[in-house]
């Protein structure tokens, strides 16, 4: 209601007249105020009360806005009212007015404080709230209360069966003895999820209140406060009680007459407030006494100690991006938020292809991806081409030497030939060198103690002798001398030769887990060791050129086994030393046959290798040249390539920043003169209907002409009537010329004037459009140059950055990033002398594929030790999440072959974890990529350019046999880097 001076304005009541009037059956002339409802008997009345409500004298009572007409004011009101109306829940609206009706309290302060805290904990029927269930947070309504003094199931709001806190929520009550009657605790809530739309979800859950919330943008302090004041009114007497307004009375059925017992409790308040203003102003204490001030103190520290208990731990806002397993599961609301460019958010990871996808077996993935990620990285120093993921793996299960596979020679001989090259820098850290050399130091140690305990007891023996027959010298310094000699020299003793043989069996029994065996000569090894390096002999001296097509490439591999593998550093040495060479050993027997000797020669018999063996040749090769000069340059070179890359891009930076100023001041300069020509360019279209170069019309011309001449006679005349001014008849006819033509001479002089600076005025626009437009055409060349600028730094600045991924992969295998579980996943295209697309712009891919990895044991202990629920709690949600019960064991691989796949791990992912964050912003800068190489891999496979690789066997049709396998993809790879 509008106020005037903090009171407010109430409509006038019908005079008693009317009233009168109308009792006796009269019908007399009235005017009506239709904004108001007042009535009058004559018009001075109404004219009166119509300019009072004109005034601007009222103030808005919720706004507090002043200066505004009584009309204003009742608008700005109704329109706040029924804001708040719409804003406030409909299920509190008629719990709160029942709390508040004939409440005695000071301010609506006051009264916003006990409400809110009476209703925090407390809840309704038809409310909406927030849910927590099964640590998922959602909207959702209570369709039912159950708990102490609930009359009727179906609770309702109406005065007569609402019983809901009907003691807890009703603020006449002391708080404490609410509690105790109506305790918050006791009650169950029925409640029904919903979306966002208001529909259900799911079926009816019982709840307790700590479980629930209400949202702020519905009940908070600012908006109950704001729904009080629009419902309440109160007399302006000290301690007038609180009273909802009659129509909303009505509305919820609430009790608008006071019973007697709440009228003796209202005025006994009342006299209590009214004799504590009297002492105020007598000046007598109103200090409770120190005992009572005590005991309220202590009561006031249990209800806050109580109030701290029951209260539900708050949890700690983070700070986002936040450790991952620190984020509550994905909620409702956050899968339906759209992200432009981007799947709907998911709440479980997309599934794994199958095992089979992977192409190698699962055992031997580990080895697989180290060999394969050596060439894939080392191809340019070690002078090989990019090889492709599923031609590796098909080059490794040819199974038939005829026809040859170039690959598989490839990879064998520029390995040897690094080898090769090195000369003695990697031989000495061969494991077959280091081996041999602490055979040979040990056997020395053993001769060198051997003797020194032969020569001791022979010293002893000559003392006992000269003792004996007291013959001997018995210069003291004989001893030691000859003692010292054969130490310095032990074989200047004349039994050393045969110490050195000797037979002490203490000695050799000490050295026999590092020295050959004694029956060595007869082991199988032997026999195996001495096949392998009579077939190998000379293999460091000799090159394996590709001209020869890398012939002999498997004698030479045979060779360096045989000089530079221990077991130790190639298990089943001696195995595949057997399989090579034809010489039977037990290792290399498989289902009761020997298989080697069948076979005439090594090439004959390498492709009839086990892929495991294979693939361990391959690993001690790779260990073998990591350490040689020319890899160890190249790790040297890209590091140099690195550091320059990173000050390029910083460059980079510092120009496409100069740049983005250069064009924001040039978008300034343009915008300001639009500005500066906008008004004039509007006002006057007149410069641009005129040609620049456009003559006056001949009508025009003509008139001005005669003006012109008209002009000149008349100044022509003016002289001559100048000097015969000496007659007075002259100066009378002087005067009557100037009287009859003097105005229009005027006239057409400041029409002449007017026309010549109109010209003027007409050139200098057209000058002033032509400048206009030539700026304007220069501006807008230079714009162009800036972005064309910008837009060729960032491409380069993305070239750089896929440069610099290129090179900073080469000595280390890094993950894209890892999931809020330590999943890592690796994508390994565009590394070393690979490339993401070919000189036409066509796409290129090495793997077309994402890795999966799982954490290690370690990393998953230590998450299972960081989760604040438990190790159980975080592998039910690891398996919800990841859409498996049975999730890949730990360190084991898995791999996505499809471009919706990665879609959907982008959608899966939360940028609001710190690792997820990171892995999505790599997903996001390759995805392009990794789906085009995805894409064209699959394109390939069902095009029939790339087939799975079968196990070739022998048989008796050769011919067509080989015409087949020719056509395989792995089979067709050619070698361009070849040296």
């Amino acid at each position: 209601m509008p106020f005037v001076k903090r009171k407010p304005v109430h409509p006038l009541p019908v005079p008693r007249a009317l009233v009168d009037a109308q009792s006796q059956g009269k019908n007399p002339t009235v005017f009506y105020l239709a904004a108001t409802g007042e009535v009058f008997e004559n018009y001075e009345q109404y004219v009166s009360r119509l300019s009072y409500y004109h005034q601007r004298i009222f103030q808005s009572e919720p706004s507090a806005k002043p200066n505004l007409t009584f009309f204003e004011a009742a608008e700005t009101e109704a329109q706040q009212a029924l804001a708040i109306q719409k804003r406030f829940p409909d299920a509190l609206k008629a719990p709160v007015l029942r709390a508040v009706q004939f409440h005695v309290t000071g301010r609506v302060d006051n009264l916003v404080e006990q409400l809110a805290e009476r209703f925090k904990e407390r809840f309704f029927t038809g409310e909406t709230v927030h849910v927590d269930i099964e640590k998922q947070r959602s909207m959702a309504i209570i369709k039912r209360v159950t708990g102490p003094h609930i009359k009727n199931e179906d609770s309702s709001n109406d005065s007569e069966s609402h019983s809901e806190h009907a003691i807890g929520s009703r603020l006449s009550v002391p708080i404490e003895e609410a509690a105790r009657l109506d305790n918050h605790a006791e009650y169950r809530y029925d409640v029904q999820r919903i979306d966002d739309k208001g529909q259900d979800l799911g079926d009816v859950h019982r709840v307790e209140f700590t479980q629930l919330s209400r949202d702020r943008t519905g009940f908070s302090k600012s908006i109950l406060r704001k729904y009080l004041k629009d419902c309440l009114e109160r007399d302006s007497q000290v301690g007038s009680p609180w009273m909802v307004r009659e129509p909303l009375a009505k509305r919820f059925h609430i009790d608008t007459e006071m019973s007697d017992e709440m009228a003796q409790r209202v005025d006994d308040m009342k006299a209590g407030k009214l004799s504590k203003r009297r002492k105020l102003t007598d000046g007598e204490p109103s200090q409770a006494s120190p005992r009572r001030k005590a005991r309220d103190d202590k009561k006031q520290r249990q209800q806050e100690a109580a109030d701290a208990k029951a209260k539900p731990e708050k949890k700690v806002p983070l700070k986002f991006p936040a450790e991952d397993l620190l984020l509550d599961a994905i909620t409702d609301k956050e899968l339906v938020t759209e992200t432009p460019g981007e799947l709907s958010k998911r709440a479980q990871r997309p599934e794994l292809d199958p095992t089979s996808m992977l192409g190698v077996p699962r055992e031997l993935f580990d080895l697989f991806m180290a060999v394969y990620y050596f060439f894939l990285t080392l191809g340019k120093p070690l002078g090989i081409s990019t090889i492709a993921w599923d031609d590796f793996e098909g080059a490794l299960r040819h199974m038939t030497h005829e026809p040859p596979c170039e690959l598989l020679s490839e990879i064998h001989a520029v390995l040897l030939n690094a080898i090769v090259r090195d000369g003695s820098h990697s031989r000495h850290l061969a494991p077959g060198v280091i081996e041999a050399k602490k055979r040979q130091a040990s056997q020395a140690l053993q001769a060198l103690q051997a003797a020194q305990a032969a020569s001791t007891t022979h010293t002893a023996q000559a003392m006992d002798i000269d003792n004996t027959n007291e013959t001997a010298d018995t210069d003291p310094e004989n001893a030691p001398r000859s003692m010292h000699g054969f130490l310095s020299n032990p074989s200047s003793a004349p039994d050393t030769p045969r110490l050195m043989q000797g037979d002490d069996q203490d000695s050799g029994n000490e050295s026999s887990d590092i020295s050959e065996p004694e029956d060595w000569d007869e082991s199988p090894e032997k026999s195996v060791m001495d096949a392998a390096l009579s077939l190998g002999r000379g293999w460091d001296k000799r090159i394996l050129h590709a001209e020869d097509h890398r012939a002999g490439w498997e004698k030479h591999l045979v060779g360096c086994i045989a000089n530079r593998a221990t077991p130790e550093a190639l298990p089943r040495m001696y195995a595949v030393l057997s399989l090579l060479t034809g010489e039977e050993h037990a290792d290399a027997i498989q289902d009761g046959k020997f298989v080697a000797d069948t076979y005439r020669t090594p090439a004959e018999r390498y492709v009839h290798l086990s892929m495991a063996d294979k693939l361990e040749i391959l690993l001690f090769l790779c260990q073998q040249a990591v350490v040689t000069r020319q890899v160890k340059t190249y790790y040297e070179e890209c590091e140099a390539h690195l550091t320059e890359l990173r000050k390029e891009r910083v460059e980079l930076i510092r120009m496409r920043k100069r740049a983005l100023e250069q064009r924001q001041e040039l978008d300034g300069q343009k915008s300001a003169e639009n500005t500066e020509n906008a008004t004039p360019m509007e006002e006057e279209d007149v410069p641009a209907a005129i040609p620049p170069q456009s003559d006056p019309p001949a009508s025009q011309e003509s008139d001005s002409d005669s003006e012109r001449d008209e002009l000149a006679s008349e100044s022509e005349s003016e002289s001559e009537q100048s000097e015969s001014g000496n007659s007075a008849e002259s100066d009378a006819n002087s005067d009557r010329f100037k009287r009859v033509f003097g105005s229009r001479q005027e006239a057409l002089r400041e029409k002449a004037i007017q026309r010549d600076a109109e010209q003027a005025r007409i050139a200098a626009e057209i000058a002033k459009n032509k400048e206009h437009q030539r700026e304007t055409k220069q501006l807008n060349a230079e714009r162009r140059r800036a972005e064309e600028e910008e837009v060729r730094l960032l491409r380069r600045e993305e070239a750089i950055e896929r440069e610099f991924r290129r090179y900073a992969m080469i000595p280390r295998l890094r993950p894209l990033g890892r999931d809020r579980f330590g999943n890592k996943y690796f994508w390994l295209d565009g590394i070393g002398a690979a490339s993401l697309s070919g000189s036409g712009g066509g796409v290129l891919y090495q793997t077309g594929r994402v890795f999966v990895q799982s954490a290690s044991k370690q990393e998953w202990d230590d998450l299972c030790i960081k989760y604040h629920e438990g190790a159980s709690a975080l592998l039910e949600r690891r398996a919800k999440e990841l859409q498996t019960s049975d999730p890949i064991a730990n360190g084991e691989w898995a791999v996505y072959t499809k471009p919706e796949q990665v879609e959907e791990l982008i959608a899966w992912l939360r940028t609001k974890g710190v690792r997820e964050n990171a892995l999505k912003a790599q997903l996001l800068k390759y995805r392009d990529y990794i789906e085009a190489g995805m894409r064209r891999r699959n394109d390939d496979i069902a095009l029939g350019w790339r087939e799975p690789a079968v196990e070739t066997r022998r048989s008796s049709r050769t011919r067509i046999e080989q015409s087949a396998q020719l056509r395989l993809p792995y089979m067709t790879w050619r070698n361009t880097y070849s040296k």
